[in-house]
């Protein structure tokens, strides 16, 4: 992390172009009531502003049941992965000694929320409210095997390759804004934040 500047939370495209954005003011302004400030964040961003049926690709500090929960009764789908201190203490089952490529999927069907857990080098857990038929599908993807010395086919759930494919958006446009910051240097306070706004709209 930079130990000294302004932060703000971006939503953007797979390919790195800023839809929305809004400056970090602190916990407590930040976070509305009975809410993680992730999850404060991912509403205000997407709130009367993302159109129905499109879906967003968050981690683990946004992600939350609640989160999904709300998002899909305003028709938006979450992809995202999410710590096991948020899953409602749904029933999961430990896959650490478990082959490589073993997964566990549960789905409740009141809520539609899928929980998939998946080991590869470590285990992953994902939590997303798209449809069923879309979240349980499966795929193989190539990994190397140490005890045979080669490279084998395991099993993947496809909504992990899909969120892989879709996250990265917000590093992707922040690296791109170093290729353009403006290089002159001022001592006023506010100064960083008219630079954020021009870097932003030359990356985009």
């Amino acid at each position: 992390p930079i130990r000294y500047g302004f932060k703000f939370w971006c939503m953007n495209t797979p390919g790195g172009y800023l839809i929305k954005f809004d400056p970090y003011t602190g916990t407590q302004e930040a976070r509305d009531p009975g809410q993680t400030l992730g999850t404060s964040v991912v509403r205000r961003l997407t709130s009367s502003y993302i159109p129905p049926k499109s879906t967003i690709y968050i981690d683990n500090y946004f992600n939350s049941i609640p989160l999904q929960e709300s998002l899909k009764e305003e028709g938006i789908y979450v992809v995202g992965t999410i710590r096991s201190d948020r899953i409602e203490h749904a029933p999961r089952k430990d896959l650490k000694k478990e082959p490589r490529g073993s997964y566990h999927a549960i789905h409740e069907e009141d809520s539609g929320i899928t929980l998939i857990r998946w080991n590869d080098n470590s285990q992953v857990t994902i939590a997303t409210n798209v449809e069923e038929n879309r979240s349980l599908g499966l795929i193989t993807c190539k990994r190397w095997n140490r005890g045979q010395k080669k490279t084998v086919s395991i099993r993947m759930p496809a909504i992990i390759k899909e969120y892989n494919k879709s996250m990265g958006g917000v590093d992707l446009f922040d690296r791109l804004r170093g290729l353009y910051r403006i290089p002159i240097r001022n001592k006023s306070w506010y100064y960083p934040l008219i630079c954020f706004y021009l870097n932003g709209a030359m990356v985009n």
